[in-house]
Order: C-alpha cells, then structure tokens, then sequence
C-alpha cells in the first residue's frame, strides 16, 4: 500500500479530487475510505476492484452526503461488470446506476458524478447520446480530469469520431506521464500506428514489470497488426499476472491460437472459458465468439455473439467497436 503523501500525489496528477476538507471525524473517516478505495482502483483488476467497492462502500456508510464516494461507488460496480469480465451486468448494473444517481442528486457540481453517469449510460444502458451528455457536462466541471477525458476518448474512438478522440487524448498526456498504459492504446486506437505506443508500452514494463496492463495491451496491438506470435508471447507473459482474473486473456489468446493455425489450444482455450464458468465466474458469451472467429467457424461465433449482444453483455454494445478486429476472420 502507498502511504497517504504518496497517494494524496497520485490522485492530483490524475486529475481526482482528494477531498481535504474535513469537517469532523465522520467526514474524515469517510475520506479516508475513498482514499483507499482510490488506491485500488486506480490498480485496475478484480482483485482491486473488489476491496475498492468495499471502501467506497464504507465512505457512502460513514457519510451517507458523501457524493464523491458514492460516483466512484458507481464507476467501481460498473467497471467489475462492464469494462472487466467479472460479474454479470444483471448484478452490477443496478447497484452501478443507483449510486452514480445518488452522486447526481447531492452535488449536481460534481464532474465525477456525471463521470458515473456516463459511464452506466454507456456500459449499461446503452444510451449513447445520454452517455456523450455526461461527458461533456463532466469535462465542463473539470477541464483537467484525466479519467473523464480518457474515458470520453475511447467513447469516441468507439463511435468513429477519431479526431475528437485525439483532441482528448492530447490534453490527457499532457497531464499524465507519457508512458500510460491508457494514452498508449488510445494512440494506436486513432491512428492505427504501433511504432510508439509499442515503444512507450515497453518502457512501462521495464520500469514495472508485474503490471499486467503492459503485456495485456502490448498483446492487443500485434494481434491488431497481425503478429500472432507476439501476441500469443504477450499475453502467456500476463496471464500469471492477473491473480485469477484471466477470462479476457483466455478468449483474447484462444483467439490468436485460432489465427495461428493452433486448433487444439484454441479448443483448449475453449475449454478453459468453460472451466471458469463451472468455477462460478462470470464469462461473457462474446468472449466465446472470439475464439470462435479466430478458429473461422462464422456460424457458432454468431450464434455467442447473438447471444451476448442480447444479454447486453461484456464486450458488446460499444465495446464491440473496440475489439472488432476478433471479427475479421469472419467478416
């Protein structure tokens, strides 16, 4: 755990408010349970995002006013559900949604409140044009709020407005060092050039190796680019990595063993998203079309996207976007 000073300085680079007025020792309790639950989400994965839900939800409880714990309440619930494949959307949502709403309701000022809003807009609701909404207000309330503006890039990045996205994303690197694994990817996303942001990824892992995020997005772009090899590398390299949490990777490399000619560890991968489920985790029928794809078999990858599509589930909606280089073989 970093300690306080550390964490205090982390948060204002990243543009999140750190909430230094304390009135008595409620509020001070509360703040500091936002602070922790800061810490790890900032960390990303399920095993941060889940005792980042607990402290959020612990901020909410000391102060039931306390509008900022209850927008990063909302954002944690919809990213274990929506950006990570975790838990279900029928689980999260809901809870994701009620607290961005009770953000809103007690400081309507508050640019992370329309952060959450956005968010479940997006991931949940599938409302586009509401989500966009929320971005903006957001960014009008704080200009310099990296997550809004990297959040709000990759929004447009999926809906096609590539120039917008890197309007966004030049004004995030700017207050953000360069290497971040976020502006990274969102580069390669907008102008489709790997030269740097493989370059910048690479630094990121020599300067912290057991961060999965490098390995994970380094996998993306050369499978992107086609370089099935070094995808499959990246990727093998981050699954120990992620303490469990491996149900994207496994589609992900189940996927490029499909283009890789390597049926039987594709099939394996198959195997394995099953296994998962069997475990109790959630796996999203979509991440079933990937591997699907890869192997070529248009008819089943339909069949798991269909389905995912209709739950509204991981990897659908938007998010399909993203990833709709998985869809080429079949497309």
């Amino acid at each position: 755990m970093k300690n306080t000073s550390t964490l205090l300085l982390t948060i204002a680079l990243a543009g999140l408010p750190a909430c230094a007025e304390q009135v008595d020792d409620t509020e001070a309790a509360a703040n500091e349970e936002y602070l922790l639950g800061m810490e790890y989400y900032q960390q990303g994965g399920e095993s941060n995002l889940r005792p980042a839900i607990d402290h959020f939800t612990r901020s909410v409880e000391l102060d039931s006013t306390f509008a900022i714990g209850y927008a990063w309440l909302a954002k944690a619930h919809a990213s274990i559900g929506g950006q990570y494949n975790v838990l279900s959307p029928e689980e999260t949502f809901p809870k994701a949604k009620e607290a961005a709403e009770k953000a809103v309701a007690l400081d309507d000022y508050l640019a992370e409140a329309h952060l959450a809003q956005a968010y479940v807009k997006e991931l949940g609701d599938w409302d586009w044009a509401g989500a966009e909404r929320e971005y903006q207000l957001g960014l009008e309330l704080d200009s310099a709020n990296v997550e809004i503006l990297t959040n709000y890039a990759r929004f447009l990045v999926n809906t096609k407005r590539a120039d917008e996205a890197a309007a966004l994303v030049e004004r995030a690197s700017d207050l953000v060092p360069a290497a971040w694994t976020a502006t990274a990817e969102l580069d390669y996303l907008i102008t489709g050039n790997a030269a740097g942001p493989v370059q910048r990824l690479k630094d990121l892992i020599d300067v912290d190796p057991d961060n999965p995020a490098g390995y994970w997005w380094l996998g993306n772009i050369y499978a992107r680019e086609g370089d099935f090899e070094e995808a499959a590398e990246q990727l093998q390299k981050q699954i120990p990595l992620m303490e469990g949490d491996v149900v994207d990777e496994v589609a992900l490399l189940g996927y490029v063993y499909g283009r890789m000619g390597r049926e039987e560890d594709a099939r394996r991968m198959l195997e394995r998203l099953d296994e998962l489920t069997e475990e109790g985790r959630y796996v999203s029928p979509v991440l079933k079309a990937w591997i699907h794809s890869g192997l070529g078999e248009a008819e089943e990858a339909v069949a798991w996207l269909r389905e995912g599509y209709e739950a509204r589930a991981h990897r659908s909606g938007l998010q399909m976007n993203g990833f709709s280089f998985v869809y080429e073989p079949i497309s």
